[in-house]
């Protein structure tokens, strides 16, 4: 191996990793589902994981440069924290072949480079960084706003061009966060789906994770302890099937009273089916039954007599005093406005109700109606906007058919919810806001994800 110069600092607090995570809720006329770790860990092993502290590597290459210097200095003060980590790792490079000879080694997760180094100058500089690794963010240093081979670097795929003279914190922590947002989803994920999982397994309710092929993923204790075997695999003619039958290993199917709904597991679509324990009907034995209709049910205004309304309201009941994200699915009609503004009311949130129907709105200005613009931001811009998340700042932000969202917006939306921050078109500086998201659609977001038109890392989100 060839021998190499680094040097290594750290900085960040190094306190242990908090478990837990927003998982967002989705209501449908069959289920309250929770957002989605890995299967193959013991629930010890996975806490083990999740308690560690989670190192940022980051590859510095420069020597005598400005920049690098900068960067160095910043880093080392401890001033920058990117969370999901605890502590940044830096180490030192001064030639680029160095720096070559250590990703064969080990990739960071973070590159900063200056582009005039002893052994390569120029653009040649980030080619070769990219040839070693593809999917490592590079952030290329310059001493100059107008370098020509910074710009070109950034067409080609850099994250990012930091200037020396214009280097502040803010500006580094910033950057810094926006090339490992990946990494940030990745953590939320993690703990997220651990919850979901944890919130499943300890449920009275009986519950299964099944495949798209019938094959059963999870099953809960309550499930295992009612079916009094460990099932295999389920089969049903479709999604509202009430009466699914269940393989097992060591005996007889069995027909079982089920609710069917899709779900996410793992990062895949996947279905969650929980099962209805039913007394046998001895009606017949004892004679006619007598019908006494129960009286109807009511939640901040909504009226209704149906079981699965009721169940319906027992659950926004449950929801409404989270600050989750949640997903009201149901065809045009049926009312996911009253359902989205009644959880709002009872949610006891301070702000404003505020609707957008995203399908009602251009693409173009879906941005601007969001987030809102600066005056002379784009053509026609001719006042500032503050835009529908500041509107709605602690209170509730309804995103009526959320599938007609365009997927450029839907990135934007995802970054909101990541970190809570919204910057209006034009603008320079973000604003932190407390919004609490209801989506709602009538068309099927899970079928949007197969065919291309809706984020799954979005769909999770919600």
């Amino acid at each position: 191996m060839r021998k190499r110069r680094a040097a290594r600092t750290s900085s960040g607090g190094s306190g242990r990793r908090q478990l837990g995570g927003s998982a967002g809720i989705a209501l449908d006329t069959h289920v309250l589902s929770a957002a989605p770790s890995d299967p193959r860990l013991e629930c010890g092993e996975r806490r083990e994981l999740l308690t560690q502290p989670l190192i940022l590597r980051v590859f510095l290459i420069g020597k005598h440069a400005h920049g690098t210097r900068a960067v160095g200095a910043l880093i080392a003060e401890g001033d920058i924290s990117v969370p999901p980590f605890d502590r940044i790792e830096l180490v030192r490079f001064e030639a680029l072949e160095e720096a070559r000879a250590a990703l064969r080694d080990q990739a960071p997760h973070l590159i900063f480079t200056d582009l005039a180094l002893p052994d390569s100058r120029g653009l040649e500089t980030f080619q070769r960084l990219r040839e070693e690794t593809r999917e490592t963010p590079i952030v290329v240093l310059s001493e100059y706003e107008d370098d020509e081979a910074a710009f070109q670097a950034v067409r080609l795929g850099a994250q990012d061009c930091l200037v020396e003279g214009k280097l502040t914190p803010a500006i580094l922590r910033r950057s810094m966060r926006h090339a490992l947002a990946r990494f940030a989803y990745d953590d939320a994920f993690r703990r997220s789906h651990e919850s979901y999982r944890q919130t499943l397994e300890e449920s009275d309710l009986p519950s299964l994770i099944a495949d798209s092929e019938g094959r059963v993923i999870f099953s809960n204790s309550a499930a295992v302890t009612a079916l009094g075997n460990q099932p295999r695999r389920i089969a049903w003619r479709d999604r509202d099937d009430l009466r699914p039958t269940i393989e097992f290993d060591s005996a007889a199917p069995a027909e079982v009273h089920a609710r069917i709904t899709d779900t996410l597991w793992s990062g895949r679509l996947a279905v969650l089916i929980t099962l209805e324990l039913r007394p046998v009907d001895r009606s017949a034995e004892q004679g006619p039954a007598i019908n006494k209709a129960r009286p109807p049910s009511l939640f901040e205004g909504l009226v209704s007599a149906s079981p699965r309304m009721r169940t319906l309201f027992a659950t926004c009941e449950r929801i409404a005093a989270s600050p989750a994200t949640v997903l009201i699915q149901g065809e045009t009609g049926t009312g996911k406005e009253l359902v989205a503004r009644a959880i709002h009311k009872r949610s006891g949130r301070k702000g404003r109700f505020v609707a957008l129907d995203c399908g009602a709105v251009q693409e173009s200005l879906i941005d601007s109606e969001l987030f809102g613009h600066e005056r002379g931001a784009f053509t026609g811009a001719t006042a500032r906007k503050l835009g529908l998340f500041r509107h709605a700042h602690q209170g509730t932000l309804l995103l009526d058919e959320i599938a007609n969202m365009p997927l450029v917006s839907q990135h934007s939306l995802l970054r909101v919810l990541q970190e809570g921050v919204v910057r209006p078109i034009g603008g320079t500086d973000e604003v932190t806001v407390d919004v609490r998201i209801i989506a709602a659609s009538s068309a099927s977001l899970f079928e949007a994800v197969k065919e291309g038109r809706f984020r799954e890392d979005l769909l999770y989100r919600l």
